[in-house]
């Protein structure tokens, strides 16, 4: 039997939402095969009907855990992102059988987050650097990254979810590589790898200036403004997607410069 655990994808700081539904928890299936697995809620107690998302290069669908918080699944692609959403963590293992020396071999691999999560040193709420272009066209723009942190904390590879457009996705890579984490640990205490969905926020520059807010900081304020597409009554909109999640699997790595 042998046990491997991956990368874990969790949740990241969204700049100043506190909402438990934009958090994501899930991992990358460690191989293909029938995957099985737990969703929990904080205190360890099964969550029963939660929707859980699979996602492979073909496309996506859902499942539901049962009455005592269990999935099962078949997955038959490589490279299968497995997440649900909620304040909630998800396990799994997949069993595959293999030949080794003309006998079969069971073999079980295991999807288990970390002991302790990365813990998010930076400010959430920084704003990096706008662009010529969005001042002159004064829009509301988000990124959102997965951004894969390093045993000593340092972000070692970033994916663009959703770009954010208006000259700023070297920006948003940039300062993704600027983030510190305390690293994840495992249930021995080890400091190991992780992977976290992170935003930047640009809020819209006018709209900034007008309020006389901290043009570093997206304000709390920024709650309270409307989101894009909710109605033609009001002057400025909020950016409020969310990641798109395939991309986890779909986009490529960008290494962190040397």
């Amino acid at each position: 039997m042998h046990r491997w655990i991956p990368l874990v994808l969790v949740y990241g700081s969204v700049a100043i939402a506190d909402d438990a539904s934009e958090r994501v928890s899930g991992f990358v299936a460690p191989s293909t095969g029938e995957l099985t697995g737990r969703v929990t809620d904080g205190e360890g107690a099964p969550r029963a009907n939660a929707t859980i998302t699979i996602v492979t290069r073909s496309g996506e669908r859902t499942i539901t855990t049962d009455k005592d918080g269990w999935y099962r699944a078949d997955v038959r692609e490589p490279a299968t992102l497995v997440f649900v959403h909620g304040d909630v963590r998800i396990t799994g293992s997949a069993v595959t059988s293999t030949v080794i020396d003309q006998h079969e071999a069971i073999v079980v691999r295991d999807a288990l987050p970390p002991a302790r999560l990365a813990r998010v040193l930076s400010d959430p709420t920084i704003i990096p650097e706008y662009s010529d272009e969005i001042v002159d066209r004064d829009a509301w723009t988000r990124a959102w990254l997965l951004v894969e942190v390093s045993d000593t904390g340092v972000v070692s590879r970033v994916k663009l979810l959703n770009r954010p457009g208006f000259d700023l996705d070297a920006i948003a890579v940039r300062d993704a590589f600027k983030l510190k984490f305390e690293p994840a640990r495992d249930r021995s205490d080890k400091p190991i790898r992780s992977q976290m969905i992170w935003t930047f926020e640009w809020p819209s520059f006018w709209w900034m200036k007008n309020h006389r807010y901290d043009r570093r900081r997206v304000p709390r304020e920024a709650l309270r403004v409307p989101c894009r597409g909710s109605g033609p009554t009001h002057g400025v909109y909020r950016d409020c997607s969310r990641p798109n999640l395939p991309a986890v699997i779909t986009a490529a790595w960008i290494n962190r410069p040397k």
